[in-house]
């Protein structure tokens, strides 16, 4: 921030006996200077630009300022350097990232299916002590804290309670407020973000008013995806020796475009295995949203994969059905 300082006051001081119309204040440019350096550093090019306008009260110098980091940020985009040494060098490279790609099915799945109920709820008025022989008596290492209203307040670990001070008495001195969560209304690829930052090795499961419904575990999410894989495994057996596939394609006049899969009206005998869109590989599910340009890869029967081109005839490239290999080979 210093030298940012110093290198917006240093241009103005340069040029403003030659250029008057640069003003008689160098205000301006030593915040230009400190968020165009700090922004480029610390990889944060959006944040600096509300730090510009807070410090300023004004959007007056927004538009500079967008010029002097985004310089700023492609000069040390090319390079590894960040003031944040556990910073990632994009989203890519976080672990729940790195576990999508090899399951990609867990978008396709919803975190209430494979949560559990809450195993124990306790309210932040209990004592240490009580809390204490609570876990121990369920056998966990955490567990959620509601508040007096009955919504999610964080939680408490056991690591917590064994190193509390003679004036933490109450939960609601030890409870974690920040703690990781998951929504109930997500998919299994988000919550399992959630999952890899928590401290514990659970996370609570909340509804849109902030209640605990159940709480999602790395079992929890294994165990999800193995009866999605034996679903999808068994709808495949069930299309018969005959069935092939195709690749579907959605164009701008398709009259699915921009609706869910569930409201598309495909045949019920087809089954969507994925789609691609741009470089994204992803499993669908019945409320992905199909837009122009996706490309669906689709198995079903003869007699479905024909009415794929009743729907969109122009995007439809049929391809030669599958071999049926023996019950024996099929694994």
């Amino acid at each position: 921030m210093v030298i940012g300082a110093f290198l917006g006051a240093s241009v103005w001081r340069l040029f403003e006996p030659t250029f008057p119309s640069m003003g008689h204040s160098p205000a301006p440019y030593v915040i230009v200077g400190m968020m165009s350096c700090f922004g480029g550093i610390s990889r944060a090019p959006l944040a600096v630009m509300l730090m510009v306008a807070e410090m300023t009260g004004s959007l007056s110098i927004i538009t500079p300022a967008m010029v002097a980091v985004g310089i700023s940020w492609l000069i040390v985009r090319r390079n590894d350097d960040t003031i944040y040494r556990s910073q990632l060098k994009s989203r890519a490279d976080a672990p729940a990232q790195r576990l999508l790609v090899g399951l990609p099915l867990l978008a396709a799945i919803p975190t209430a299916r494979a949560m559990v109920k809450p195993r124990l709820v306790i309210t932040a008025a209990l004592g240490t002590d009580a809390v204490k022989d609570a876990l121990d008596h369920a056998g966990l290492n955490g567990v959620p804290v509601l508040d007096p209203a009955g919504r999610f307040a964080g939680t408490v670990a056991r690591a917590a309670l064994a190193s509390k001070s003679e004036r933490q008495r109450t939960v609601s001195d030890l409870v974690d407020a920040g703690a990781p969560i998951a929504s109930a209304s997500s998919r299994l690829d988000v919550a399992l973000e959630s999952l890899t930052e928590a401290p514990l090795s659970w996370v609570p499961v909340l509804d849109d008013d902030r209640r605990v419904v159940g709480t999602l575990s790395i079992s929890d999410v294994v165990r999800a995806y193995r009866q999605e894989l034996l679903a999808r495994a068994e709808r495949v057996s069930d299309l018969g020796a005959t069935a092939g596939a195709s690749q579907m394609t959605i164009t701008a006049d398709s009259p699915i475009t921009n609706k869910t899969l569930r409201q598309a009206g495909l045949p019920k005998g087809l089954l969507i295995t994925s789609i691609t869109r741009g470089d994204q590989v992803f499993v669908p599910n019945g409320d992905t949203v199909l837009v122009e340009g996706d490309h669906l890869s689709v198995l079903g029967q003869p007699s479905d994969l024909e009415g794929i081109g009743q729907i969109d005839p122009l995007g439809t490239q049929s391809l030669q059905p599958h071999k049926r290999w023996p019950a024996r080979h099929r694994e």
